[in-house]
């Protein structure tokens, strides 16, 4: 079910004009689904696919969650020599049913690293 979510998420995004950088970026403590970018801006995507309609958000993508992801987006950053870029953090959730296709709810800016005021 996830890799359907991710796809179609995939899809969505390169609809919108973003191209795809990496997916699946793990290091120690954390992992990105996707990573896309459009001119300077580096979106992290964290992609949560459902079979039901109901999403609460804060149990999707807990505090705990959050600062992994953002740890693992600014190693993935250094180590790919990014240094003049704006940062994202997205979600999507995404509904699936069978026979069906998927619903996407994108939810841009979900969440920001606090040191970065």
């Amino acid at each position: 079910m996830g890799d359907r979510g991710e796809k179609a998420v995939t899809s969505f995004l390169v609809q919108q004009g973003y191209t795809l950088m990496a997916t699946n970026v793990r290091w120690i403590g954390g992992e990105i689904d996707l990573i896309v970018s459009r001119d300077r801006l580096v979106v992290f995507v964290e992609v949560k696919s459902r079979s039901r309609s109901s999403f609460p958000l804060s149990t999707v993508v807990t505090f705990s969650k959050q600062q992994k992801i953002i740890k693992t987006a600014l190693r993935f950053i250094a180590q790919q020599g990014l240094y003049d870029v704006v940062l994202r953090f997205d979600i999507a959730l995404v509904e699936l049913k069978p026979d069906a296709s998927p619903i996407i709810h994108y939810i841009e800016n979900a969440f920001t690293d606090p040191e970065d005021r």
